[in-house]
């Protein structure tokens, strides 16, 4: 398993956030997929990475087995948080990014998610990985490229992700001669 962060993230802060688009992000993940992966990959991105990992498949198609993307940001209307940071004015923005770092737990119930200690952990892990700046550079990429470029580039040129659910598996189909059958959880409150 590999979990390389993306530009401007993490340890890849070195990268000037103004710069930052998605088809550079998928360029950036095609050459580690090719330097550190023998053969192809599955890949699997949350939000943006969902949509850098859509890309990453259509500009090196060899180095991709297939894509797992979760809440995805294909659409708009999918990046609803991005098309609100955006436009904002980049001191009102920091000054917003900085009152969600100093209260996780705020942040986390704002979200309707309950603030154990662990997701606490994990949300000041995520808040320390990725700058007020590194956010904001990646929702104006979102909101400036994610219309354009995804559905008149890329969605045409790649085969239609098609699910099925049934009672003991999930079945992603990633082009009429693959498929992928994903056991699902047992329900907690069965």
């Amino acid at each position: 398993v590999h979990t390389p962060n993306l530009q401007v993230y993490g340890a890849n802060r070195q990268a000037a956030p103004q710069t930052v688009t998605f088809e550079g992000q998928a360029r950036y993940v095609a050459n580690y997929l090719r330097q550190h992966v023998a053969g192809s990959a599955w890949l699997l991105g949350h939000s943006v990475g969902g949509a850098v990992a859509m890309l990453v498949a259509a500009q090196a198609p060899d180095r991709v087995r297939g894509v797992i993307s979760v809440e995805g940001n294909f659409t708009l209307n999918d990046a609803f948080w991005c098309s609100k940071i955006a436009p904002l004015d980049p001191g009102d923005w920091r000054a917003e990014y900085q009152r969600m770092c100093s209260d996780e737990k705020a942040w986390l119930l704002a979200g309707g998610i309950a603030p154990t200690p662990e997701r606490a952990q994990w949300a000041r892990r995520i808040l320390d990985n990725q700058p007020a700046t590194t956010v904001q550079a990646m929702a104006r990429a979102v909101v400036d490229e994610t219309g354009r470029f995804l559905t008149q580039r890329t969605l045409p040129r790649m085969a239609l992700v098609t699910t099925a659910l049934d009672a003991t598996h999930l079945t992603l189909a990633v082009s009429p001669s693959s498929s992928v059958r994903v056991p699902r959880a047992p329900d907690p409150t069965a």
